[in-house]
């Protein structure tokens, strides 16, 4: 699978909020940088993106893909999102795919709660 299939693939997992289908897409010994520090393997990934996925944006959130870049084995992507509880103007991530899998990912966002 190539690298835009796999982050899409990646994109609609964590729309549906099935964080096996997620955790597939990370290979064994992946890297998760993000403001909550370094993450390593799948458990480190897990703990740190399945609480976002359920209280920040669970299934059902408006999510907007505004850009998707991809050169070989980077790819960049441009967000927004909204859920019942959260707002986010703002959030990008970068993903590098090696023989399907992401063996390393940054993630930021601008996050905003509803008054």
């Amino acid at each position: 699978m190539n690298t835009e299939a796999v982050v899409k693939q990646h994109m609609v997992a964590l729309g549906k909020g099935d964080m096996e289908a997620v955790m597939a897409d990370y290979s064994e010994g992946a890297i998760l940088c993000s403001a909550q520090g370094l993450s390593r393997g799948h458990a480190e990934i897990r703990a740190t993106i399945e609480p976002f996925v359920k209280k920040v944006l669970p299934p059902g959130s408006d999510f907007k893909l505004q850009k998707m870049l991809v050169d070989g084995e980077v790819a960049y992507i441009a967000w927004t999102a909204e859920s019942a509880g959260f707002r986010l103007p703002l959030g990008t991530d970068t993903f590098v795919v090696r023989d399907g899998k992401i063996v390393a990912q940054t993630f930021t966002a601008q996050i905003e709660r509803k008054a």
